[in-house]
């Protein structure tokens, strides 16, 4: 199931599996996949997790893998804004960037910003 995942044809994909099933490792080695076959551009990929645990260590297996294939400039400056390179977020980041950069388009301020959970 994980190489099928993996090897499927340039799609949203979704994977939905419990804790310590792979989920991380199987989309980190999608992206190389498809990027490495020249089926997708790194900066056309858009992965999103629901905890910043899981993004942050998405974005680092996929960011190591794909400078070890030499995608990717391992000496970028920007951490945040790396040229060439996936964009790997939470669901929520991802929603308030959106809003961020085109919000006016529906009629909201740049400032808004989307609630969270309380805690």
């Amino acid at each position: 199931e994980q190489t099928a995942c993996i090897t499927a044809p340039p799609a949203p994909q979704v994977i939905v599996a419990g804790a310590g099933s792979g989920k991380t490792t199987v989309m980190a080695a999608r992206v190389v996949w498809l990027v490495g076959t020249g089926q997708v551009a790194p900066e056309q990929v858009l992965g999103l997790t629901f905890t910043n645990k899981a993004a942050g260590e998405l974005a680092e297996r996929v960011r190591k893998a794909l400078v070890a294939a030499g995608v990717t400039d391992p000496e970028v400056i920007d951490p945040d804004n790396p040229p060439g390179e996936p964009t790997i977020s939470t669901y929520h980041a991802f929603a308030g960037r959106l809003l961020t950069e085109h919000g006016l388009r529906i009629g909201l301020e740049p400032s808004t910003r989307l609630l969270a959970d309380a805690t």
